[in-house]
């Protein structure tokens, strides 16, 4: 198993001024954040700030990835920025190289999630 920190970026929309906006879009981040966990049945490490009340412009969750978990990881992911509902993610290394991701195919997604994993 090897830690992975995934940073997810809050969707900019036109509710974006106002505190209510940026709050719905919080939780529905958040609620996406553990479907993910739970259909995939990750081990999470840190929620980071992902349950906080207050809106943030990015969370931070640190997984345990197996390398058996990555494909499925990878599908969810890319289908979420195809989908629209996820606009950006990135993944932080070990060594602190952070790689955002806005567009990526799923063989981009799955090799950047694995390469992480191993680092």
């Amino acid at each position: 198993m090897a830690d992975v920190v995934l940073k997810f970026y809050r969707m900019q929309t036109e509710r974006f001024e106002d505190e209510a906006g940026r709050k719905a879009l919080h939780l529905q981040r958040a609620k996406l954040l553990h479907g993910l966990v739970d259909t995939v049945g990750l081990d999470v490490k840190d929620w980071g700030e992902t349950d906080l009340e207050y809106p943030r412009e990015v969370v931070e969750v640190m997984l345990a990835l197996a390398p058996i978990v990555v494909p499925a990881v990878a599908s969810v992911i890319n289908t979420w920025l195809k989908q629209r509902n996820l606009l950006a993610f990135s993944v932080k290394q070990k060594d602190g190289t952070e790689i955002r991701i806005s567009r990526a195919s799923l063989r981009d997604v799955q090799a950047l999630l694995k390469a992480s994993a191993s680092a």
